[in-house]
């Protein structure tokens, strides 16, 4: 295959002069939502995320400042002296003995002491643990690291862009990064944004949206109690941890009649998470019947949100 077009006899000569790595069908991203070229997934939906903790989905910073631009990221470390780093855990095992090579379409808008590199907290046996030292430069540019564990990694974290003191600092337009075996970049694969929603859908789960102005009904169950009801709720992707639960608005458990007669939910928590849904504690000030059917409904407002946050 070259440019995604079989190699027949009649074009084969057209590879005269190439080197093998040119006509290499890029392999699938290790990586999750890691394009920023041409969309991503942003489930939270902030344009800017500026404390520690995950951001786009599945990325994490910590003491590092994200904007998010049209076709690319921007992140940018704090002052803090002390670590700081923007990075994805990734589920796959990184093998003993096995080549990888990280890669990243970037912008160095300055970069004191910073460096391109896998963790080497998490990885502590790896080659070339220094990593790619990076320089300012004023377009975007292909940078490329090859490395070798030295003993099996389960979810290791790889640290893109890592830091250590309050003389190692960086800002840096990233459009996109990619993981992959083998010793050489092999391009970027083709953007499937419903494969990438649907990966990321496994740890950040939105079920209502606060910009959804219907009334509607995302789960059913019992009460156990006057106060409690064990709400089962289905998901379109099996999630990956048992998420945590942050709504905002009108909440209510409705057993029959309209939305207004419901009883207004307290609090939201997990009970257990299913291979095609999660139960949920829903706790009410009281008024609900042992035994009897509820509906977790939420009316016509634009205040209404519910997450299910599974970061890792």
């Amino acid at each position: 295959m070259h440019n995604g077009q079989a190699l027949y006899a009649t074009n084969a000569g057209k590879l005269n002069g190439l080197a093998p790595e040119a006509y290499i069908q890029p392999q699938d991203d290790m990586l999750i939502n890691s394009n920023w070229q041409y969309g991503y997934i942003n489930q939270i939906g902030q344009t800017r995320y500026n404390t520690d903790g995950y951001c786009l989905d599945n990325w994490y910073a910590y003491n590092t400042d994200v904007i998010i631009n049209s076709g690319s990221i921007n992140i940018k470390s704090k002052a803090q002296d002390s670590y700081k780093h923007f990075s994805q855990i990734t589920e796959h095992t990184l093998k003993a003995g096995n080549v990888y090579t990280i890669t990243m379409l970037a912008k160095i808008n300055s970069a004191e002491n910073a460096f391109f590199r896998p963790s080497t907290k998490q990885l502590s046996g790896i080659t070339g643990a220094s990593g790619l030292k990076l320089t300012a430069g004023s377009k975007f540019e292909l940078y490329s690291y090859t490395f070798i564990p030295t003993e099996d990694v389960e979810s290791g974290v790889l640290d893109f862009i890592a830091g250590n003191g309050a003389s190692h600092n960086y800002d840096i337009d990233l459009a996109a990064v990619k993981l992959e075996p083998g010793p050489r970049f092999t391009g970027w694969p083709v953007w499937n944004y419903a494969l990438e929603l649907a990966k990321c859908q496994r740890y950040a789960l939105e079920m209502v949206s606060a910009f959804n102005t219907k009334f509607g009904e995302i789960g059913v169950g019992s009460a156990s109690n006057a106060t409690r009801a064990v709400i089962f709720c289905p998901v379109p992707v099996s999630l990956r941890v048992k998420p945590t639960v942050s709504f905002t608005g009108d909440f209510r458990l409705v057993e029959s009649g309209s939305w207004q007669e419901g009883i207004p939910v307290t609090s939201i928590t997990v009970n257990q998470v299913t291979t095609n849904g999660v139960s949920l504690y829903v706790d009410t000030a009281g008024g609900l019947s042992a035994g009897k059917w509820y509906k977790l409904a939420f009316n016509n407002s634009e205040q209404n949100s519910l997450l299910l946050n599974a970061n890792l």
